[in-house]
């Protein structure tokens, strides 16, 4: 399958990455940054770079965009953004497991103890949306393979 028919090509790439960024915008209504108290022009490029520029020229859906992000939060040790993007992540319909499934595959890459602080945060956010932790194992391998 080619790049224009995953994502469309002339006037329907650009409708749905304008359909992509208002949703995103929509999903933003209410959400309130700290910093934007205290640096509001920080925020206000910010905002505009991640929830304009990158969405209008980016080539990704937003539910690719935002595990891609989540992982590479991982591997930066930032925990704080990683929890305020890992609800905005389960809001546009990433599933549990496969954020669980992102963080396993950070132990490779990054080691289990930098991974220990983003298994039990992703845990805690998932509690308290009421999901139950204990999933049906996904596991397609075993020992022996």
């Amino acid at each position: 399958m080619s790049r224009k028919q995953i994502h469309g090509s002339g006037k329907t790439g650009r409708r749905n990455r304008k359909r992509q960024l208002h949703q995103i915008k929509q999903k933003r209504k209410g959400l309130q940054s700290t910093l934007k108290r205290t640096y509001p022009k920080f925020v206000e490029i910010f905002d505009n770079f991640t929830f304009d520029k990158v969405i209008r020229y980016g080539k990704l859906d937003t539910r690719t965009r935002l595990m891609v992000i989540l992982a590479s939060l991982i591997t930066s040790q930032t925990l704080s953004e990683y929890k305020a993007v890992l609800g905005g992540t389960l809001n546009v319909g990433v599933t549990t497991i496969e954020v669980k499934e992102i963080v396993y595959q950070s132990v490779p890459y990054g080691g289990i103890a930098k991974a220990f602080d983003f298994i039990h945060a992703t845990n805690e956010i998932l509690e308290n949306r009421g999901i139950k932790l204990s999933l049906e194992g996904q596991s397609a391998t075993s020992p022996e393979t």
